[in-house]
């Protein structure tokens, strides 16, 4: 179970560098204000929050297996 977690934090971590990267080329060719660069930088928020939010889950969920 806690090695499938790895994997999708794995594949979170990668959307997350993805999308900072589109939105940095974004940025470098039309603006910080442009419409795509605001939508590549709410989607880079979403990632962000979910991974936090799988990141608190996981610490906050008790182990099956104690220490």
């Amino acid at each position: 179970m806690a090695g499938d977690w790895m994997i999708t934090n794995m594949n979170i971590i990668q959307a997350i560098e993805e999308a900072r990267q589109a939105m940095i080329e974004s940025i470098n060719s039309n603006g910080m204000a442009d419409r795509q660069t605001l939508k590549l930088s709410q989607k880079l928020d979403e990632l962000i929050f979910y991974a936090q939010k799988n990141a608190t889950h996981k610490e906050n969920t008790p182990s099956a297996f104690p220490k």
